[in-house]
């Protein structure tokens, strides 16, 4: 900054500790393999809305994610693997569920949910890495 001023706040106190905001039980759960997710997501974003770039997960015994369109699916995958708990439908924005993982080396994604409306808790499988995702709510 040449001939000029730079200000700031300083901002001082206590954070809440971030742990509190993390879901510590799930309904239900499932794993999938990284890189079969990360494609998934790849390929659903080229056909999902361009605004909310929504999936919806259907979490019935099977792990399926579908992108739809009006009333129809214009895109659908089943995930190898159970789901453990509560049969459930969730919705993701693709490019939230795309960043919280692409970076991570482990290859299995470990997804805990406590509602449809709560935090996807995504975690490696060795417990190393953690993302909060935020589903959509989406009318129906």
């Amino acid at each position: 900054l040449e001939n000029g001023y730079l200000t700031t706040p300083i901002r001082d106190g206590k954070f809440p500790p971030y742990e509190d905001v993390i879901p510590k039980k799930s309904t239900c759960s499932f794993s999938v393999e990284r890189g079969a997710l990360l494609d998934a997501v790849q390929q659903a974003l080229t056909v999902a809305d361009r605004e909310l770039h929504a999936c919806r997960f259907d979490l019935d015994g099977q792990i399926r994610m579908s992108v739809r369109e009006k009333t129809s699916v214009v895109f659908e995958t089943l995930f190898p693997g159970r789901v453990k708990g509560k049969a459930m439908q969730v919705r993701f924005n693709l490019t939230y569920l795309r960043d919280a993982v692409r970076s991570w080396s482990e290859d299995e994604v470990v997804v805990q949910l406590t509602s449809a409306e709560g935090a996807g808790v995504f975690r490696s499988r060795d417990g190393t890495r953690l993302a909060l995702v935020m589903p959509l709510n989406v009318e129906k």
